[in-house]
């Protein structure tokens, strides 16, 4: 009974309510947590994680212009385990310093590889945590070792820093974000749409790119909510930085961001996410297609 107690007074903490009631999905959810942080580092050691990415279309031509790295955990007891499983769970204890620097290193040296077979590499982003905005020097002092490890053109990878990160620590955001430019690494803002920033905050934080949350084509598809989403997308185009809309997953996702002014689409309408080691195979489709003509790769 008292750790029942326990599990409900640590769930009401770590939320909005200060009431909480101990129910058995409580426990069940409290284990699993447990579990993975017990666990990480271990996995992290045996290589468990794997880094999978999800290429970016532009709508001029339909070529693949960048992916976004993503990661993955193949548990030997779980099997393949997603992202929400896991993640928040390691930004709580700040497990996702190492986590992350994980996913950096298998893309520097991916793109490092791939420069010393004659390739020509599309740019990866990778997603920066909010822990690192709060650690700014160590992140760069380690990003710098990485640099000298796998020496690549800082145009091969861009940083993604989530809209609500970016709210909540805004002043080490743009800290940041200058400090990488200066190295010359771009900066994405990624899930626009999903927090409270206003093209005023844009304004003032000069982001080299703007993705689009995917929320904003889940929506039920009417015609007032799709020229909202068009005037908006028009709106943030006029201040210079490209716009990515992920999420597209079915042809009318596509007609409707091809008539607007969004530059890269991203979603399962054109691929699905594979491993990283696929990304410049010689096939044209490094996946089962999801639709019968797929954009070539650049290379």
């Amino acid at each position: 009974m008292l750790g029942n107690a326990r599990y409900a007074h640590k769930s009401a903490r770590s939320g909005l309510c200060s009431v909480c009631v101990y129910t058995q999905a409580l426990s069940q959810g409290e284990q699993r947590r447990s579990e993975i942080i017990h666990s990480f580092q271990s996995a992290l050691e045996r290589e468990e994680f794997e880094v999978y990415v999800q290429p970016q279309v532009r709508c001029s031509d339909k070529q693949v212009c960048g992916a976004e790295a993503l990661v993955r955990w193949r548990r030997p007891d779980r099997g393949l385990c997603y992202p929400d499983e896991f993640i928040p769970v390691l930004e709580q204890t700040g497990d996702i310093v190492d986590l992350d620097f994980f996913v950096y290193r298998k893309v520097f040296e991916f793109q490092h590889g791939a420069r010393m077979r004659g390739r020509q590499p599309i740019p990866i982003s990778v997603n920066v945590s909010r822990v690192h905005l709060l650690n700014s020097e160590e992140f760069l002092a380690r990003l710098r070792l990485l640099h000298e490890e796998f020496p690549i053109p800082a145009s091969l990878v861009m940083f993604e820093l989530t809209e609500s990160a970016y709210i909540q620590e805004i002043n080490h955001a743009k800290q940041l974000i200058a400090k990488l430019h200066h190295l010359g690494y771009r900066v994405s803002m990624d899930d626009f749409g999903s927090g409270y920033s206003s093209l005023k905050v844009l304004q003032t934080t000069p982001f080299d790119e703007i993705k689009f949350d995917k929320a904003f084509l889940r929506k039920s598809p009417e015609e007032k909510e799709d020229c909202l989403f068009l005037h908006i997308i028009e709106l943030v185009k006029r201040l210079g930085a490209p716009v990515v809309c992920e999420g597209a997953e079915t042809q009318a996702h596509v007609e409707l961001l091809e008539r607007s002014a969004c530059d890269i689409i991203q979603g399962y309408y054109y691929y699905r996410p594979f491993p990283l080691g696929e990304l410049h195979e010689e096939s044209a489709s490094p996946v089962p297609p999801v639709r019968a003509s797929l954009p070539r790769l650049c290379s």
